[in-house]
């Protein structure tokens, strides 16, 4: 199962990171660039975020496979039931931009729901990531403003496509770890090292690491 996920993945995340880092040598990585947008972070913007879709799909199924925990996985809400209650912390998740001190990203800080209301668009307590909102306005109302009289497309900005990007990154981590974790053979600590290794982000993965230590033949 890791090897098929590096493969068909993890590969295509490089994919979409190479893409990312292709804009850095004319937009520098850097906080008072964070508003910078373009057609190019459009399409850019919409094809991660499409990933995320993907990805939370199947480790949503994976979860539902592998533990008590049920439902649908058809969208944003259903897939924070099955990976908020599994992994709470990965709202916590820290990302840093490689060579770049000042980018610090916690991409999933937003996430939240109403564990026993999940599906309820109105509950207050269900809140999805901004950055997932913007992709969904670009998505369907491109060209319609916001309350702030700012156009859709005008989202599509270096903020939101690293978020995104470190989004996918941290989701990937985690579903890479508990496969390693269920692959690994009783006693043995997992190597949860996703390789080949981004080039774009560092997580501070302590979390993780103690997580599947302490999860080791569950």
């Amino acid at each position: 199962m890791t090897n098929e996920f590096k493969k068909v993945y993890w590969k295509y995340y490089l994919i979409l990171e190479r893409d990312v880092l292709g804009v850095e040598p004319y937009v520098s990585f850097h906080p008072d660039n964070y508003y910078c947008f373009s057609n190019e972070f459009i399409k850019i913007y919409q094809a991660i975020c499409s990933e995320i879709d993907v990805i939370c799909n199947n480790y949503c199924k994976y979860i539902n496979d592998t533990t008590l925990i049920t439902g649908e996985y058809r969208d944003i809400r259903d897939y924070a039931n099955y990976i908020l209650t599994q992994h709470p912390e990965i709202v916590e998740q820290n990302v840093q931009v490689s060579e770049e001190s000042d980018c610090k990203l916690v991409p999933w800080k937003e996430w939240h729901l109403d564990p026993n209301d999940h599906k309820n668009g109105k509950n207050p307590e269900n809140v999805t990531p901004g950055w997932w909102r913007k992709y969904n306005d670009i998505k369907h109302r491109r060209s319609d403003k916001d309350t702030t009289g700012k156009n859709n497309y005008q989202h599509a900005n270096l903020y939101n496509v690293l978020n995104s990007l470190a989004a996918l990154y941290v989701l990937e981590k985690y579903f890479y770890a508990d496969l390693t974790k269920d692959e690994a053979p009783l006693g043995k600590t997992p190597n949860i090292v996703l390789t080949p290794e981004s080039k774009l982000f560092e997580l501070f993965d302590s979390d993780i690491r103690f997580l599947v230590q302490a999860n080791i033949g569950n």
